[in-house]
C-alpha cells in the first residue's frame, strides 16, 4: 500500500488497541487481516522480497505429501495467523484437498502454490478445492490458520488433518506473483 501505510496505521493506533488498528488500516484499501496474513505467508514461501538474497533463509517444510490420504501436521499444530507448508510430490492430476472435520468452520485455509520458473500460481482452495500439479517446477499446499484474537501473549495452536485424493474440476488460479527468488524448501531433520 506503499510508505505512507505505515503513518496511517500509526495514526489508527491512536485510537484503536491491538489487531483493531491493523483491521482498519486494512480495512481502509479493501482488506483485512485474514487475507492479508495469507498473502504474507504465501510471500514468505516465495521469497517475494527485494532483498531476499541477503536474507538467505525460507520458510519451515512440514512435510513431503507423496500420495494421496491422510496428513497432519509433526508438531504441535498450527498456530494463529501462521502457516505450515507441504511440498506435494504427486503423479501429474488433478487433486482434491480438504479438511478431515468440520470443526475448522473456515478457520483454517489451504493455498496451492505453483511454481514454473520465475511464475507461481496460487489458488485458494479454501477448506475443500480441486488443483492440478500439472506444469509446475515446484508445489505446495499451505494450511493456513485465519483465526487471531487480541491477547497477543497468548497464540493458540490448532489442530487438523487433511484428506487428499484423486478430483476434477480444478479451481482457477487465484493470482499469479513473481518467483524469481524462490529457493526449494529442504526437508528437515
Amino acid at each position: 500500500y506503499g510508505d505512507d501505510v505505515v503513518e496511517e496505521l500509526w495514526t489508527n493506533a491512536i485510537e484503536l488497541d491491538g489487531f483493531d488498528a491493523l483491521a482498519q488500516t486494512l480495512e481502509d484499501h479493501g482488506d483485512d487481516i485474514p487475507t492479508a496474513f495469507a498473502r504474507y505467508n504465501v510471500q514468505n514461501l516465495l521469497r517475494v522480497y527485494d532483498l531476499a538474497d541477503e536474507f538467505g533463509a525460507t520458510v519451515w517444510m512440514e512435510n513431503v505429501i507423496d500420495d494421496t490420504g491422510r496428513w497432519t501436521f509433526t508438531g504441535n499444530g498450527i498456530q494463529e495467523l501462521a502457516a505450515n507448508y507441504y511440498q506435494l510430490d504427486l503423479p501429474d492430476g488433478v487433486y482434491n484437498a480438504r479438511f478431515r472435520d468440520d470443526s475448522t468452520d473456515g478457520a483454517l485455509q489451504m493455498w496451492v502454490v505453483g511454481i514454473n520458473g520465475n511464475d507461481a500460481d496460487v489458488i485458494a482452495l479454501g477448506d475443500d478445492g480441486s488443483f492440478s500439479n500439472e506444469g509446475y517446477d515446484y508445489i505446495y499446499l499451505m494450511v493456513f490458520n485465519a483465526l487471531y484474537d487480541n491477547d497477543l501473549d497468548s497464540c493458540d495452536y490448532y489442530d487438523y488433518e487433511i484428506q487428499l485424493e484423486e478430483g476434477d474440476n480444478a479451481l482457477d488460479v487465484t493470482y499469479t506473483w513473481d518467483s524469481s527468488h524462490f529457493e526449494p524448501l529442504e526437508a528437515q531433520n
